[in-house]
């Protein structure tokens, strides 16, 4: 994932999108068409969990069980179905 323009690391934790870029960009025309097509790097479409299982286990997202993986294929999937739903 692209960091988001703020700060990327925040301790343990990392800001990620929301919204895949991956997914954006294939969904693109979907986006401009209900006006957040320039937004991809909106605070909006960031979130900002623990980067690694370890970060996780230490507690940097204050009981957030859950990390980021580069691999997040079903999660994306997923997302691919609902905008599809909604187009």
């Amino acid at each position: 994932m692209v960091p988001l323009p703020a700060e990327r690391h925040a301790g343990a934790n990392s800001a990620h999108h929301v919204i895949p870029v991956e997914v954006w960009k294939e969904e693109q025309s979907f986006f401009n068409d209900i006006g957040i097509g320039k937004d991809m790097n909106s605070a909006f479409n960031g979130i900002n969990f623990p980067g690694s299982a370890s970060a996780m286990k230490q507690d940097a997202g204050k009981g957030m069980d859950i990390f980021h993986s580069s691999n997040h294929h079903n999660y994306s999937d997923i997302l691919r179905r609902r905008i599809a739903r909604v187009e």
